[in-house]
This record gives structure tokens, sequence and C-alpha cells, in this order.
């Protein structure tokens, strides 16, 4: 049952980050033109109620990940959030009046039908919800280093380029951030003095804080094709490694690593196909009509 209740608390969670995409990209379609730059924007979109719509659906969106992480673990978990991609094209389409192509269509099977075999052939065990703060120092503190590295080569770096390294980091950021939201439930449980005890909730917001940051980065560096299957991709990466590694978690193997990582091709596939969308995180113009 717990099973069952993570999977559809997860994909819940991709639904509503996908919806709270196509919200925010429509209530830009209504702001002035030249005000969307800067915090103007802000302040004009605050008496937008498709915007606050769009927020509501984000803060939605983080509450039931939780609540999945709540009933399961890391390495099913955020591997299913990927499907927010799909999600979101099918919102834009219908919310923007625009068809969806062949090649869509086939990308968004290859990510539904990747995942689906994925994580069949995976089925992780269950974890601990604890760590020890040697092996919290060595994993996360491994993985921060690693996305340090990748941030600062995006700062050196411009165009499709940027855009990738930052995806990359973005990526990782949220992975890194659903690791820490499964000690903190735990903690939650045992009331307020363990949860505001423990340092996991504060380095939950800075690197939540960190993932967006990096997001906004990432798609304002460059074309989305490049940067968003790092986004995609290295979240459940992330989450599944550090989920092994603290908490126990573990994936079959044997002859079952070939379906598994023939699944993870197939959403690697799915996901560069549907970044070239114009529907993709972009407010549709005109003449992108038909060439969804």
């Amino acid at each position: 049952m717990s099973l069952l209740l993570s999977v559809v608390f997860g994909v819940l969670a991709a639904g509503a980050n996908a919806l709270s995409s196509v919200l925010q990209r429509k209530a830009a379609r209504t702001a002035p033109p030249g005000s969307s730059r800067g915090l103007r924007i802000v302040g004009e979109q605050l008496r937008n109620p498709i915007w606050f719509g769009g927020f509501a659906m984000m803060v939605a969106a983080f509450a039931l990940q939780a609540a999945a992480l709540g009933f399961g673990r890391l390495a099913i978990v955020q591997p299913i959030l990927a499907i927010e991609l799909p999600f979101t094209l099918l919102l834009a389409a219908r919310m923007f009046g625009r068809r969806l192509g062949r090649r869509t269509w086939l990308g968004i099977g290859a990510m539904v039908f990747g995942l689906a075999v994925a994580l069949a052939a995976a089925a992780p065990t269950p974890g601990r919800t604890e760590a020890s703060d040697v092996n919290w120092l060595w994993c996360c503190g491994g993985a921060v280093a690693a996305i340090t590295v990748v941030t600062v080569a995006g700062f050196l770096t411009s165009g499709a380029t940027r855009a990738a390294l930052f995806g990359v980091s973005a990526g990782g950021l949220f992975g890194t951030t659903a690791t820490f939201i499964t000690t903190v439930l735990h903690r939650a449980a045992h009331g307020p003095g363990a949860l505001f005890g423990a340092w996991q909730l504060y380095a939950l917001a800075l690197t939540g804080i960190a993932a967006l940051v990096a997001l906004q980065e990432a798609y304002g560096s460059g074309p989305l094709p490049a940067a968003q299957p790092g986004v995609t991709l290295v979240d459940p990466v992330v989450a599944v490694v550090l989920g092994a590694l603290l908490f126990g978690e573990r994936l079959r193997g044997g002859w079952l690593i070939a379906p598994e990582l023939a699944g993870a091709l197939l959403i690697a596939a799915g996901a560069v196909e549907l970044s070239r969308s114009p529907l993709a995180f972009r407010t549709p113009d005109p003449e992108d009509a038909g060439t969804a």
C-alpha cells in the first residue's frame, strides 16, 4: 500500500509542477510589454490570479513530493517526477490551443514507457530514514562539491554550454534536496524539537533555493534542448545514488541491469526530444502553431 501511495503522490507532484509551469507562462502572456525583467514583473503579477494559481500549484507540488517520500523511497519518487515534462507539454497544448506532433507523442511515450520499465526492473528495496553525520558529510558534501565545480564551469561559459551546465547543477541540487526531505520528514514525526533541531531542515531550504536559482539561470542562458536534459536526468540519478549510500536503498542487479539501462535510455531520449518542442517551458508564439 505504501508503494502505491508513493507512486500516486509522485505522479500528482509531477502534474502539479507541470500545471504550475503552464499557469505561470499563461500569466506571463498578460504582462504589459517591456515589463518582463527584474522585480517589476513580480509586483505586476501579484495582482494576477492566474500567477497565484501557478504559485499555489508550486507549493502543492512540494507538499505532494514530501508525501510521496514519506510513503516511498528516493529511488522510486524522484524518477517519477521526470514525467513533469510530458505533463507540461500536454497541459500547454490544451491551454494554448496547440496540437502535439508525432515526434512529441513519441517522446512522451518513450519517457512514460522507459520509466515503467526501469522502475519495474529495478524494484528498489526499502532503506533507512537516518544516516550518521559522517555519512552525510561524505555523501552530500561530495555531491555539493561536484555541483559547485559544474556551477563554476557554467559561470565561465556562455550559450548552450552554460545552459547545459546549469541544468546539470539544478538537477543535482533537486536530487540532493529530496535526500534531505527524507530525513526531515522522519524528524518531523518526532515533534517540533526534533524537526527544528535537525540541520537537514536548513540544508533543505538552502539547496532548494539554490536549485531554483540554478534552474532559472539554465533556462535563461541558452536553448532549452541544452538545459532540460540535465535537469530531468541528473535529479533522479543523484537521488538514487544518495539513497543507496545514505539510506541503504538497493536496485536489483544481474540480468535486470539491462532493462534498467534500457528504460533509462528511453527516458533520456524522450527528454531530449520533448525539450525541443516549442511548447516546452516557454509561451508559444503564433508561428509555433502546428510545430509542436
